[in-house]
């Protein structure tokens, strides 16, 4: 959830905004010399297209290449924006869904990006999973889970699985609870290696 708001510079919950973040993720991916680097979302701060260009100069001199999924600061985080993603696909290079399967050697990642609403709409459910996205992942989940080891990864934590996961922002909505059972049955009626997610924040 790095949050890019200007070039070289985050947004934090807590204090002013954040020169130093940005430099030392850099400075940590680039020491453990990855094969790919993954974002689980939330790479702007307010899908803004200037954001979106900061973004994209910060991942510009990894020699890994870069895998993105949307989180809810990226589509329509605020009413007024109405981008729905088109920033992503238009600042950043060869970018083509944000959902997507990539088989890598013998790993499979299956990069799903929500559906993000306006987090001030008042329905208290900024992200949903729609049924055909389920029926996506099962397809490729059947096709690949023989002989590969699968991870799978989607913007916000499944309801009661990670910490904070029920408390932080509409983990006990009922509707997230119903999206998280369905991907709880199809996580357990496959072979995965891991699920990974994002959007909770630890710079408190």
């Amino acid at each position: 959830d790095i949050h890019f708001q200007k070039p070289g510079e985050v947004q934090t919950d807590i204090g002013a905004p954040s020169s130093e973040i940005p430099k030392n993720t850099k400075k940590a991916l680039t020491t453990v010399n990855p094969d790919y680097i993954f974002n689980p979302g939330d790479m702007t701060a307010h899908s803004e297209t200037d954001e979106w260009e900061a973004y994209a100069q910060w991942i510009e001199n990894f020699k890994a290449p870069v895998f993105e999924i949307f989180g809810n600061h990226d589509r329509d985080h605020h009413p007024n924006i109405g981008t729905y993603g088109n920033g992503y696909f238009r600042e950043l290079e060869n970018r083509y869904s944000g959902t997507k399967v990539l088989k890598l050697g013998n790993n499979i990642f299956i990069l799903v990006s929500e559906e993000h609403n306006p987090e001030f709409d008042n329905n208290n459910l900024a992200s949903t999973i729609p049924q055909k996205r389920f029926e996506f992942i099962e397809e490729y989940v059947k096709k690949y889970s023989e002989s590969n080891n699968i991870f799978i990864m989607n913007h916000t934590p499944l309801s009661g699985t990670t910490a904070f996961s029920r408390t932080w922002f509409y983990g006990l909505n009922k509707n997230w609870i119903h999206l998280t059972n369905k991907f709880l049955t199809l996580l357990d009626n496959y072979n995965v290696t891991a699920h990974i997610s994002g959007h909770i924040h630890t710079d408190y």
